[in-house]
């Protein structure tokens, strides 16, 4: 995940495209929320990765997704996108596009870490399938697809 960090777009847009179809797959009804609300990944994710969460999550609960970043490496970063849009995922299908950027710009402090983290941990993402999908992403942004 380098590549974030030296911008290197190509390679960040596949990233983003991972976690669409990520996202997708783990939690459709906000996947669709998203897409019919124009709230695309770029519009976040890049924050995410960039600050590792902190500049969205309050301080106690940044330090918590660091320690699943530290076990999980590259794929902790995704299981930690999912696992906070999943935590929240039936107040964004009741959000428009600002009130949903708003929450992924800002995590809401009210929620309770243990859950939050229990979310986390909930998402299905082994280091195998991370590859794959980040295969599968690259070969249809060659083709000059995208998979969301």
């Amino acid at each position: 995940l380098g590549d974030f960090y030296v911008m290197k777009m190509s390679q960040v847009r596949v990233y983003l495209n991972v976690h669409s179809y990520l996202l997708q797959a783990e939690i459709p009804d906000v996947y669709y929320h998203f897409k019919r609300h124009k709230v695309n990944p770029d519009l976040y994710m890049v924050n995410w990765v960039m600050s590792l969460f902190s500049k969205t999550t309050p301080l106690e609960l940044t330090c918590r997704l660091w320690d699943v970043l530290l076990l999980d490496g590259d794929v902790g970063i995704f299981r930690i996108a999912l696992g906070l849009i999943k935590h929240i995922a039936k107040v964004f299908t009741r959000c428009n596009q600002d009130e949903c950027l708003h929450l992924l710009t800002k995590y809401p402090m009210y929620e309770n870490n243990d859950e939050v983290i229990a979310s986390v941990r909930s998402v299905s993402l082994s280091k195998r399938k991370f590859n794959k999908v980040v295969s599968k992403c690259k070969s249809e942004m060659r083709k000059g697809e995208t998979v969301s």
